[in-house]
């Protein structure tokens, strides 16, 4: 596989801050490709639930999001929950059935 193709895979998308860069994996997180001029960032797990590609391109088009198998508070059941990224905090909406 290319170098290109390597990084195609780590872009999410466009930033939902500055519109220009592009959103690239790092260690931990997705962050602008347009750093420093522009340092938004956004984890790339909720509640130790890692995301996944779609999970990421919803959220920064501004759609909600259903994230399978987060762990509760006690770690003795999982649920799937409905997030959605506000002011570049993940905010869970409700739960799915999904």
């Amino acid at each position: 596989m290319g170098k290109e193709k390597e990084e195609e895979k780590k872009t999410v998308g466009t930033c939902p801050s500055c519109q220009e860069g592009l959103l690239k994996q790092k260690k931990g997180f997705y962050g602008c490709s347009r750093y420093p001029e522009c340092n938004f960032t956004i984890f790339d797990n909720f509640r130790h639930k890692k995301l996944t590609k779609t999970n990421l391109m919803d959220l920064i088009n501004g759609k909600e999001t259903v994230v399978k198998g987060v762990k509760n508070k006690d770690k003795t059941k999982t649920y799937n929950a409905v997030v959605k990224l506000i002011d570049g905090k993940f905010e869970q909406q409700g739960f799915s059935k999904k």
